[in-house]
């Protein structure tokens, strides 16, 4: 009896310190294997790598042009500063672009313009995927997701070409600006200021024009060419819109160097004839400026 009491005793023991064992060596090992993570925003080592804030996916278009998802985006942009929102099918029927109306494929860019335009006034820009078949050009049926993406291949490729010109001509009416501000719908145009030191200015540095760029220098290059061309004073200064002509000569055109050695050429032909007769060629150039 007493044996037997022992013996379950010996067995309760051993089970217990069976469960109890891994319990204290987990509590143990999680001890040892703690460790401290010191940071200091003071010791840099370089540039933050943002790619954590570049860009955000919106399923479709469907999704992104309701108003509770406008109003997330807007949080987003505005708060974590994400700079690009990639979203499936711009072709998707959500939007109307294609359809076909007594048998002929008709094209209407609005709600895709005005989509454009509420996300780039939020300061973000589309990464565009075409993705999928607009129904009015799909040749099957098949389609993906619960938005029923078309997988089809698309019959003709003329929505694709005008989509990927539609920056140029977004605002083709007569009451629209030729340089439209997006975020006034076209109504107003970009401030001339914002123009020329976001675009004019760094594209005329790329081509490696150094000097100082204004709206005037414009001016003055239509000016020199119209009168390159060979039009008359009379008609470049209305074109200018100057007072009178003499605006027009001492200010708002030069000569072309080209025309500049014709013009010494027809001199010099005329003390020692045949000199000259093939200007433009470093040989005649030599030779008239001898001869001069």
């Amino acid at each position: 009896m007493f044996r037997s009491f022992m013996r379950r005793l010996c067995i309760v023991g051993f089970g217990f310190l069976a469960v109890l064992f891994p319990s204290f060596s987990c509590a143990q090992t999680n001890r040892d294997s703690s460790r401290e993570v010191a940071a200091s925003v003071k010791d840099t080592r370089g540039p933050i790598d943002r790619f954590f804030d570049l860009s955000i996916g919106s399923d479709y278009p469907g999704t992104l042009i309701q108003d509770d998802s406008q109003a997330q985006l807007k949080i987003v942009t505005a708060e974590l500063g994400f700079r690009y929102i990639r979203f499936h099918a711009i072709f998707h029927d959500v939007l109307g672009t294609v359809s076909v109306v007594n048998g002929k494929t008709m094209y209407d860019w609005a709600k895709i313009d005005q989509l454009y335009d509420d996300l780039l006034a939020r300061h973000i820009k589309p990464f565009v995927e075409l993705g999928f078949t607009p129904n009015a050009l799909a040749t099957s049926q098949n389609s993906i997701f619960y938005w029923h993406g078309n997988t089809s291949p698309i019959r003709g490729a003329r929505a694709v070409n005008d989509h990927g010109a539609r920056p140029l001509h977004r605002y083709p009416l007569d009451s629209d600006w030729v340089f439209a501000s997006p975020t006034m719908k076209g109504k107003q145009p970009y401030w001339p200021d914002n123009l020329l030191k976001r675009y004019i200015k760094p594209a005329a540095k790329k081509a490696g024009i150094h000097k100082n760029i204004g709206w005037h220098t414009f001016r003055h290059s239509f000016g020199t060419l119209l009168k390159a061309n060979g039009e008359d004073v009379k008609t470049v200064q209305e074109l200018l819109r100057h007072a009178n002509s003499k605006i027009t000569l001492d200010v708002s055109t030069q000569a072309v160097n080209s025309h500049k050695r014709a013009a010494q050429s027809k001199v010099v032909q005329m003390i020692v004839p045949g000199v000259g007769t093939n200007v433009g060629t470093k040989k005649d150039q030599a030779r008239t400026g001898t001869e001069a």
